[in-house]
This record gives structure tokens, sequence and C-alpha cells, in this order.
């Protein structure tokens, strides 16, 4: 195909030389090189964004993005290049790297393959998450200690325990128990349902505490 020059036979050396145009009689014939493959109908409307798709544009989606792989990759994309669509879970390589489609793990990735189209809306603000409900006054400075309550604490009542036991239960363990000023209850951790149970001189080694009045 390349009219400037010849291949000469052994009795010249066997040699390509240039070619003057006169004519030789001979041509070596090779299989036609492939025809690439047309872009699927609509590739050719596809364009890239920085960041975002312009006016009118929406990102593609996945399916789009299969289909117009190849166009995407040559035409788009420089060698190393990397984009992607309206799937937060894929990306689109460049050719340096397969031309792929590859997961995306949340990598800077500043290239967007945008198609015609309006992109939806954003989805309605989710509601406000209520308020922790608040917990008395008289839960304040509660602790659970080990044993015996420290210089300037002194142990709760069963009221206390009673009005802040899920504190109390959050704080100690979850299959811990505990018990206050009065020797006729326990509290129980979450495993058992952060529960009351009477107490009957078993063995505890938590007790609940807080700060000595007046103190």
């Amino acid at each position: 195909s390349d009219m400037t020059k010849k291949i000469e036979g052994t009795a010249y050396g066997c040699i390509i030389s240039d070619w003057d145009g006169k004519d030789l009689g001979t041509v070596i014939c090779g299989p036609n090189s492939p025809t690439p493959p047309t872009p699927p109908a609509n590739c050719w409307k596809l364009v890239n964004g920085t960041g975002s798709c312009p006016a009118g544009m929406q990102p593609a989606d996945l399916a789009t993005l299969t289909r117009c792989q190849d166009k995407v990759c040559s035409d788009m994309l420089g060698s190393y290049g990397e984009a992607h669509g309206n799937d937060t879970a894929w990306k689109l390589l460049g050719s340096g790297f397969g031309c792929e489609i590859s997961p995306w793990h949340g990598e800077e990735v500043s290239t967007v393959i945008c198609m015609p189209g309006e992109a939806p809306p954003s989805p309605p603000p989710s509601p406000p998450t209520p308020p922790s409900p608040t917990l008395p006054a008289l839960c304040d400075g509660v602790r659970v200690r080990s044993r015996f309550c420290p210089t300037g604490e002194e142990p709760v009542s069963r009221e206390v325990v009673s009005q802040c036991s899920q504190m109390i239960c959050d704080s100690m363990g979850f299959h811990n128990t505990t018990r206050g000023l009065e020797n006729n209850f326990k509290l129980m951790g979450n495993a058992f349902g952060c529960r009351l149970e009477p107490w009957v001189n078993a063995s505890i080694d938590l007790i609940t505490c807080s700060p000595s009045q007046g103190l």
C-alpha cells in the first residue's frame, strides 16, 4: 500500500528500495485491514465533563458506558485517563489500562462521561434526627465502680438506678450486674434486658455511685 517503496528480488539482494512509479507488473497482496466497528447509535452524543456535566446533560449510566466503551476509551480518555458515570461503583479506564470498566472505590476521578438528558432531581433531605432523650439531672455524675464507692461518692438509691438504668447498663458491660444503696435489688446488664431484679445478697462486684450530697 506504500506507493513510494518496492521490494527487489534475490538477485538484487532482496532489499526494499525507493520506487519511481514505473509499472512493476507485480503487487504483493495481504488481507484487508479490519474496518473499525461503528460505534452504537447515540455514542457520538457523549461528552466528557470535569467534575460535573454541562447543562442539558447527565452522567451516563453503566449500560451506556458499557455499550460505548471503545469509543469513550479511544476518543475521550487519554491512555491513562479515568472517568465515571452515574454509578459510583464503577469507572472506565483508558487504553493504557486495557480500556476496562473497573470497580471504583471512591478515589478521586475528576472526569465524568455525560449523555443527553437532565439529571434526576436530588432526593429530599432526610428528616432531622430526633434529639436523644435527656437524662434526668439526678443521673449527673452516676458511675459504676468496683466493689466500693471512692471517697467523695456514695451508693445511689433504687430510684436513681431505675431512672438512669440504660445509661448504667451501657457503661458497665454487657453481662455485668451492679447494685446500689439498698440491699434488696440489683440491675442486670444489657445481656439480661437491663432490668431490675431482687437481690438476695449473692456476691456482686460492681456498685453504682454518685457524688456525695453537699460536695
